[in-house]
């Protein structure tokens, strides 16, 4: 697929700006890959986008993706993208949001973690990772 070439191509020269625009792609596997190239390349900028994706994507692994891209990427706006995420109807994304966090939170947001009332083991486990995260 040519597009998924362009998108590795676009994560490989950090190209940020273009990678943000196949988050709003039609096409969820294009929007999931981008969140995913995100994550590598870290730039705080993508943030509020990658928040965005979080929050509003239907596609369960463009959200997954993003979580993952927002806690690697770190600083105070993906924290601010993640903390709402905890309420994602998906355990799957909350997992990850819940990881993603133990990555980025800082003292004053740690509450989000300490007080997170887990659902099942999946949410279990991302909430066992991101203690550790942030340990």
């Amino acid at each position: 697929d040519s597009t998924l070439v362009k998108i590795a191509t676009l994560q490989d020269k950090r190209k940020t700006d273009s990678l943000i625009l196949f988050l709003i792609d039609k096409d969820p596997a294009y929007r999931a890959e981008a969140a995913l190239a995100l994550a590598s390349v870290q730039d705080t900028t993508a943030s509020l986008q990658l928040g965005t994706t979080l929050l509003e994507d239907p596609y369960l692994q463009s959200r997954i993706n993003a979580a993952f891209a927002l806690g690697q990427t770190g600083g105070y706006a993906s924290a601010n993208a993640l903390i709402p995420a905890l309420t994602d109807s998906s355990s799957l994304v909350v997992n990850e949001v819940l990881q993603g966090l133990g990555k980025v939170i800082t003292n004053r947001d740690l509450i989000s973690l300490v007080g997170f009332q887990t659902k099942d083991t999946i949410q279990e486990n991302g909430l066992a990772w991101g203690f550790y995260f942030a340990g």
